[in-house]
């Protein structure tokens, strides 16, 4: 915190030789940020420059050409992007969360009422997953956090499926509780994780998710665009 014992005089004298001794100085140019959007599905402008006010740490990101919907509005826990798509990827997404309500991985879910709490370590949970077949995990860095990259897709289904299992191809995977509703995994879905360690020691986790998973390289500049914009407060 800056100290506030500057007279009004002082001030004054600082703002009219501009602050630092040189007379006519120009302020440093500031960058205009725009509240994250606080209602679901709401469009977002390529280029804003957009923050967090309820995720913390608070998020700020810039996302790039294209057209961009805020899926998963600004919330403690989640934050969904979604771009509009177009051959070969049938649908995307890129998300930030807090793991706080997970589904069983051996019994899965029926409604969101059967999530359980998230765990401590989501890499963890998701490489002993049974339905799902992960990568090892790899370092990695973003956000100015480290942690590791875990790429997944669905081996096989859970007895207990939600809904929305009906919407995909194959078997079906329902993973955790986002910002609407469960998210699910199918067949076809590709999901890369970066878990990442915060200073106050929980975690974060930056969900891509891509379907068909062959269409992942396609999607991949898009979201390394929006990761490369974005910064945490305090990093």
């Amino acid at each position: 915190m800056r100290p506030l014992g500057l007279t009004l005089a002082a001030v004054l004298l600082l703002a009219a030789c501009g602050g630092d001794g040189e007379a006519g100085s120009k302020p440093e140019p500031t960058v205009a940020v725009t509240p994250f959007p606080s209602i679901d599905m709401a469009d977002l402008v390529p280029g804003t420059t957009y923050t967090t006010r309820q995720f913390k740490p608070n998020l700020r990101l810039t996302l790039p050409a294209g057209e961009w919907k805020a899926v998963g509005a600004d919330s403690r826990d989640h934050v969904e992007i979604e771009p509009t798509v177009k051959d070969p990827v049938d649908s995307s997404a890129i998300a930030f969360h807090h793991m706080t309500q997970v589904f069983d991985p051996a019994a899965g879910g029926t409604m969101p009422g059967d999530a359980v709490a998230g765990p401590d370590d989501f890499a963890k949970w998701l490489t002993d997953h049974p339905h799902l077949k992960a990568t090892k995990p790899e370092p990695v860095e973003a956000l100015g956090l480290r942690g590791v990259s875990i790429d997944v897709r669905v081996r096989s289904s859970q007895p207990r499926q939600y809904k929305d299992c009906g919407k995909v191809e194959g078997d079906c995977v329902v993973m955790f509780v986002g910002k609407i509703e469960p998210i699910v995994y199918g067949s076809k879905s590709f999901g890369r994780f970066y878990v990442l360690e915060q200073p106050d020691g929980k975690e974060l986790v930056v969900e891509q998710y891509v379907e068909p998973a062959s269409a992942r390289k396609a999607q991949s500049p898009a979201f390394e665009a929006v990761l490369d914009s974005a910064t945490l407060a305090g990093r």
